[in-house]
């Protein structure tokens, strides 16, 4: 689970001061710190400042295991250290894939000799309160079944439990062959198959999802089955949350017949900002009520609604997210009069 190699030193050069902390700002973190100097050698050395996502609080800085968020280099410490002003810095923020919630700590690294990594750690502050990142998540049962060269994936749901206003970034499912099961953070392995879906609006979700796919058989010894719900972000795709399925399923010969012609989904990972692909859509609304979601429905889950033209259901699908139901009386076509018509079979 440790996704950086540290070694905590026996005679620290720096430590932190009386504040400190941290804040996200969508897909990036500021981190703020006071710092004291307790050796004069600590202007000769190079300092970052780092961001984990800990299982528990770490009892001393050498048990330190979790998820690396967020590093942050430092000026040249001797301009920054004092208790008079917090120092801030931004870096990218990569939060932990899964839904669980976390310890955070603040940690003070600098660089050692011959290393070109910040891996030595002077100071670490824990913070009372645990995070719960709110990401793009599975919710239910998820299933695979290899048939020849294709393989058919099932997820129960895949939900944004963001604000209603947050739309996702693009978001992709692959299946991969791992050594090991996944836990979170960097991996190796070889990807055996998968889709790009769009993006999903807060609140929103995918149910039903059955997504046949081309299917690559691993050549080496990876034998750990992984589905991820990866998001794409400014750094590219980024895990966001994951089942591990357990050892890899053997591969069954393919059916003589040949099986009905299926669109062909974008493998990931794209080397460019993805398009997103046509996938077989849910059979029935993306809602348990029997209603329509104005927010996640496709467009033939729209023109289920009797007397909805194609035209206004493409300018639905356009224009969301949508607060409130009345919010499409905004798309050109959608009158007042068709609104009360319709309005009983609709929900965001």
């Amino acid at each position: 689970m440790k996704t950086t190699p540290l070694s905590t030193t026996t005679a620290p050069a720096v430590r932190f001061g009386s504040s400190h902390g941290y804040r996200f700002v969508g897909d990036s973190v500021e981190l703020n710190a006071t710092f004291t100097i307790t050796h004069r050698g600590a202007h000769d050395r190079a300092w970052a400042l780092q961001l984990w996502a800990c299982p528990s609080v770490p009892a001393r800085s050498d048990d330190l295991v979790g998820h690396l968020v967020a590093e942050a280099p430092l000026p040249p410490i001797a301009e920054i250290a004092g208790e008079t002003e917090a120092f801030v810095v931004t870096a990218p923020a990569q939060p932990p894939a899964g839904d669980r919630d976390h310890s955070m700590v603040l940690v003070l690294v600098a660089r050692r000799a011959g290393s070109g990594d910040f891996d030595e750690v002077h100071d670490v502050a824990s913070f009372p309160a645990r995070e719960r990142f709110h990401l793009p998540r599975l919710a239910g049962p998820v299933g695979y079944r290899v048939d020849g060269d294709r393989v058919r994936l099932e997820i129960a749901a895949i939900e944004n439990p963001r604000d209603a206003a947050n739309l996702s970034g693009t978001i992709s499912v692959e299946l991969w062959a791992l050594a090991a099961p996944y836990s979170g953070g960097n991996f190796r392995g070889a990807p055996l198959a998968g889709a790009v879906l769009g993006t999903l609006a807060g609140q929103g979700r995918w149910t039903q999802l059955s997504l046949e796919l081309p299917y690559a058989a691993p050549a080496g010894a990876e034998s750990q089955v992984v589905v991820m719900v990866r998001e794409w972000t400014g750094a590219g795709y980024t895990t966001r949350d994951f089942a591990n399925l357990g050892a890899l399923e053997p591969r069954t010969p393919a059916e003589p017949a040949a099986p009905a012609p299926v669109p062909t989904p974008t493998l990931l990972p794209p080397a460019t900002p993805p398009v997103v692909a046509t996938t077989k859509p849910a059979p029935a609304p993306a809602t348990g009520s029997g209603k329509i979601s104005l927010n996640s429905a496709t467009i033939e889950q729209l023109l289920t609604i009797k007397g909805l033209p194609r035209a206004v259901a493409e300018r639905i699908v356009r224009d969301r997210p949508f607060g409130t139901v009345n919010d499409i009386l905004q798309v050109k076509g959608m009158g007042e009069k068709l609104l009360t018509r319709i309005r009983g079979q609709l929900t965001l």
